[in-house]
Protein backbone atom coordinates (compact mmCIF):
# COMPACT_ATOMS: atom_id res chain seq x y z
CA UNK A 1 0.00 0.00 0.00
CA UNK A 2 2.97 1.96 0.55
CA UNK A 3 3.11 2.86 -3.50
CA UNK A 4 -0.45 4.09 -3.58
CA UNK A 5 -0.96 6.77 -5.75
CA UNK A 6 -2.15 10.29 -5.68
CA UNK A 7 -5.68 10.00 -6.70
CA UNK A 8 -5.10 13.87 -8.10
CA UNK A 9 -1.62 13.97 -9.09
CA UNK A 10 -0.93 10.60 -9.61
CA UNK A 11 2.26 11.18 -7.73
CA UNK A 12 3.94 8.39 -5.06
CA UNK A 13 4.04 9.20 -1.90
CA UNK A 14 7.67 7.74 -1.40
CA UNK A 15 9.44 9.37 -3.90
CA UNK A 16 8.35 13.38 -2.93
CA UNK A 17 11.54 14.02 -1.37
CA UNK A 18 12.92 10.80 0.97
CA UNK A 19 8.79 10.09 1.24
CA UNK A 20 8.31 7.70 4.26
CA UNK A 21 11.68 8.77 6.20
CA UNK A 22 11.31 12.30 5.83
CA UNK A 23 7.94 12.61 7.05
CA UNK A 24 8.92 10.31 9.75
CA UNK A 25 12.01 12.26 11.00
CA UNK A 26 9.93 15.24 11.05
CA UNK A 27 7.28 13.85 13.40
CA UNK A 28 9.97 12.12 15.51
CA UNK A 29 11.40 15.76 15.67
CA UNK A 30 8.30 18.05 16.27
CA UNK A 31 5.22 15.28 17.47
CA UNK A 32 3.21 18.37 17.34
CA UNK A 33 3.57 19.12 13.85
CA UNK A 34 0.42 19.71 11.88
CA UNK A 35 -0.74 17.87 8.84
CA UNK A 36 -0.58 21.14 6.80
CA UNK A 37 3.32 21.92 7.80
CA UNK A 38 3.74 18.52 6.50
CA UNK A 39 2.07 18.85 2.93
CA UNK A 40 4.04 22.28 2.90
CA UNK A 41 7.25 20.18 3.48
CA UNK A 42 6.07 18.21 0.32
CA UNK A 43 5.17 21.43 -1.59
CA UNK A 44 1.47 20.34 -1.74
CA UNK A 45 2.64 17.49 -4.36
CA UNK A 46 0.17 14.89 -2.66
CA UNK A 47 -3.07 15.12 -0.65
CA UNK A 48 -3.46 14.99 3.22
CA UNK A 49 -5.04 11.59 3.01
CA UNK A 50 -1.76 10.33 0.98
CA UNK A 51 -0.07 11.31 3.81
CA UNK A 52 -2.32 10.39 6.60
CA UNK A 53 -1.63 6.96 5.02
CA UNK A 54 1.78 6.56 4.71
CA UNK A 55 2.29 7.57 8.17
CA UNK A 56 -0.07 5.38 9.41
CA UNK A 57 2.02 2.04 7.60
CA UNK A 58 4.52 3.76 9.51
CA UNK A 59 3.18 3.22 12.48
CA UNK A 60 2.73 6.64 13.37
CA UNK A 61 -0.96 8.28 15.01
CA UNK A 62 -2.14 11.24 16.23
CA UNK A 63 -3.10 11.26 20.01
CA UNK A 64 -4.85 13.64 21.88
CA UNK A 65 -2.01 15.29 23.93
CA UNK A 66 -2.58 14.38 27.50
CA UNK A 67 -4.00 17.17 29.75
CA UNK A 68 -2.28 17.46 33.33
CA UNK A 69 -2.14 20.77 35.60
CA UNK A 70 0.65 22.56 35.90
CA UNK A 71 3.28 21.71 38.73
CA UNK A 72 4.78 23.97 39.94
CA UNK A 73 8.15 23.19 41.91
CA UNK A 74 6.78 23.79 45.21
CA UNK A 75 3.94 21.86 44.54
CA UNK A 76 6.03 18.51 43.46
CA UNK A 77 7.84 19.29 47.01
CA UNK A 78 4.48 19.42 49.28
CA UNK A 79 3.68 16.17 46.84
CA UNK A 80 6.38 14.23 47.80
CA UNK A 81 6.39 15.21 51.74
CA UNK A 82 2.92 13.87 51.65
CA UNK A 83 3.72 10.66 49.75
CA UNK A 84 6.83 9.83 52.24
CA UNK A 85 4.60 10.74 55.41
CA UNK A 86 1.51 8.23 54.28
CA UNK A 87 4.06 5.68 52.48
CA UNK A 88 3.43 2.93 55.69
CA UNK A 89 -0.43 3.25 56.26
CA UNK A 90 -1.98 0.06 56.15
CA UNK A 91 -5.28 -0.28 54.86
CA UNK A 92 -7.50 -0.11 57.87
CA UNK A 93 -6.09 3.37 58.20
CA UNK A 94 -6.60 4.30 54.93
CA UNK A 95 -10.35 3.22 55.52
CA UNK A 96 -10.78 6.41 58.10
CA UNK A 97 -9.26 9.12 55.30
CA UNK A 98 -11.79 11.24 53.75
CA UNK A 99 -10.58 12.57 50.04
CA UNK A 100 -12.44 15.87 49.45
CA UNK A 101 -12.04 18.16 46.44
CA UNK A 102 -13.51 20.65 44.92
CA UNK A 103 -13.95 21.56 41.18
CA UNK A 104 -15.08 24.59 38.99
CA UNK A 105 -17.53 24.03 35.81
CA UNK A 106 -17.55 26.47 33.15
CA UNK A 107 -19.43 26.42 30.42
CA UNK A 108 -17.79 27.64 27.15
CA UNK A 109 -14.16 27.30 28.44
CA UNK A 110 -11.09 25.80 28.25
CA UNK A 111 -8.28 25.36 25.66
CA UNK A 112 -8.60 23.99 22.15
CA UNK A 113 -7.50 20.13 22.54
CA UNK A 114 -3.61 19.51 20.90
CA UNK A 115 -2.98 16.34 18.90
CA UNK A 116 0.33 14.66 19.06
CA UNK A 117 2.38 11.47 17.25
CA UNK A 118 3.75 10.54 20.46
CA UNK A 119 1.61 7.37 21.98
CA UNK A 120 -0.24 7.98 25.27
CA UNK A 121 1.58 5.93 27.45
CA UNK A 122 5.39 7.99 26.63
CA UNK A 123 3.62 11.25 26.65
CA UNK A 124 4.26 11.75 30.35
CA UNK A 125 7.66 10.35 30.38
CA UNK A 126 8.95 12.33 27.06
CA UNK A 127 6.81 15.38 28.94
CA UNK A 128 4.79 15.59 25.38
CA UNK A 129 1.56 16.89 27.36
CA UNK A 130 -0.46 20.33 27.57
CA UNK A 131 -0.59 22.18 30.77
CA UNK A 132 -3.69 23.57 31.48
CA UNK A 133 -4.65 26.17 33.97
CA UNK A 134 -8.49 27.56 34.61
CA UNK A 135 -9.46 31.08 34.95
CA UNK A 136 -12.76 32.59 36.14
CA UNK A 137 -15.21 30.86 38.22
CA UNK A 138 -18.87 30.32 37.09
CA UNK A 139 -20.21 27.43 39.74
CA UNK A 140 -18.16 25.45 42.19
CA UNK A 141 -18.80 21.99 43.75
CA UNK A 142 -17.28 20.47 46.66
CA UNK A 143 -17.54 16.26 47.74
CA UNK A 144 -15.82 14.05 49.98
CA UNK A 145 -15.36 10.35 49.79
CA UNK A 146 -13.62 7.36 52.25
CA UNK A 147 -12.44 4.03 51.73
CA UNK A 148 -15.46 2.61 54.09
CA UNK A 149 -17.76 3.74 51.34
CA UNK A 150 -18.89 7.10 53.16
CA UNK A 151 -19.50 9.95 51.15
CA UNK A 152 -20.95 12.96 51.10
CA UNK A 153 -23.65 14.25 48.51
CA UNK A 154 -22.09 16.99 45.55
CA UNK A 155 -22.25 20.51 47.37
CA UNK A 156 -22.61 23.61 45.09
CA UNK A 157 -20.55 26.55 46.87
CA UNK A 158 -21.56 30.14 45.91
CA UNK A 159 -18.85 32.39 45.26
CA UNK A 160 -18.24 35.63 47.62
CA UNK A 161 -18.45 38.99 45.77
CA UNK A 162 -16.03 40.73 48.42
CA UNK A 163 -13.48 37.96 48.15
CA UNK A 164 -10.20 39.50 46.51
CA UNK A 165 -11.08 37.47 43.21
CA UNK A 166 -14.69 36.69 43.64
CA UNK A 167 -13.79 33.34 44.20
CA UNK A 168 -15.34 30.81 47.49
CA UNK A 169 -13.54 31.26 50.44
Amino acid sequence: MLQEQNDVLGINVQQIGGGNSRLRSICEENPRVKYDDLLAEVDYKVCRQSIWRLLRESNLWKWLVLQRPELKPEHVAKRLQWALRVRDYTPEKWKKVFWSDESTVERGKGSRREHTFTRPKDQIALRDIQEVSYKGVKQMFWAAFSGSRRHTGLIPLSGDPDSPRGGVN
